[in-house]
């Protein structure tokens, strides 16, 4: 892929239902597909499981490819699956320490909903920032950066918490009409919780047991072949996340 980037900057292609849009501040980018660009850009790697991921997932053809911002060390080709509503987070593992994870929370300045149980909604605007997959089937968010705030190290993953729940944003015409918010638990059958970091202006998962299929985002149970791609347990194992 031609380096679009400075070294601050990063950007991927997305795969999504919407026109192509250009300008924003930009740092790393990702593509998404549409029709016009589909022949060339399926024969680059990656781009074809992006594809065959979109389709399965939002039942129909990606129709743009959108340069988006992204953490660098994204996969160049992504598949938006919707619009980023909400992350919540588990309050109850006590492997590490809350309040220093609420603390650093609360520097980044994030839009917060506790509910009864203590458990803390992330919440998001959904047609900037999105949740997406690359064509391994696992998660990312692309469309975010917060300047690192005062009192977060520099080149360090601050772990903000473990994901109970995913909230998202988008039209399945395979599944129900028009545009739908949709919700995930993780770990209703067993398996681990994705768990949600920050560096240097991005939010990116570690980890997490869960099946990206033509019925959504799915727990530990079995294997699922959609459309000839086989997707299983995923977990994310990126190397640019190993050691940071």
């Amino acid at each position: 892929m031609k380096d679009l980037m400075t070294q601050e900057k990063h950007h991927v292609r997305m795969l999504n239902p919407a026109e192509p849009k250009r300008g924003g501040r930009g740092r790393h980018l990702v593509k998404m597909i549409n029709p016009a660009m589909r022949a060339n850009l399926l024969k680059t790697g990656g781009a074809v499981e992006a594809d065959k991921m979109f389709r399965n997932f939002r039942g129909k053809e990606a129709k743009a490819v959108t340069l988006v911002e992204a953490r660098r060390g994204t996969p160049s080709y992504v598949a938006e699956l919707g619009g980023l509503v909400e992350l919540m987070l588990h309050d109850s593992d006590d492997y590490r320490e809350p309040r220093a994870r609420m603390k650093k929370v609360s520097a980044l300045k994030f839009r917060v909903k506790e509910d009864e149980d203590g458990d803390k909604a992330l919440k998001f605007n959904p047609a900037r920032i999105k949740l997406v997959s690359d064509g391994n089937g696992d998660l990312h968010i692309v469309g975010f950066y917060k300047p690192l705030p005062e009192g977060l190290e520099r080149g360090r993953s601050h772990f903000l918490g473990c994901v109970m729940c995913v909230v998202y944003e988008a039209d399945k015409p395979h599944i129900e009409t028009g545009e739908q918010h949709y919700e995930h638990f993780f770990c209703e059958y067993g398996g681990d919780f994705p768990r949600l970091f920050y560096k240097d202006g991005y939010l990116f998962f570690r980890g997490g047991t869960y099946s990206i299929t033509k019925n959504g985002i799915e727990g530990q149970r079995h294997a699922h072949d959609e459309g000839g791609v086989v997707y299983g347990w995923l977990y994310v194992t990126a190397l640019d996340y190993m050691g940071s």
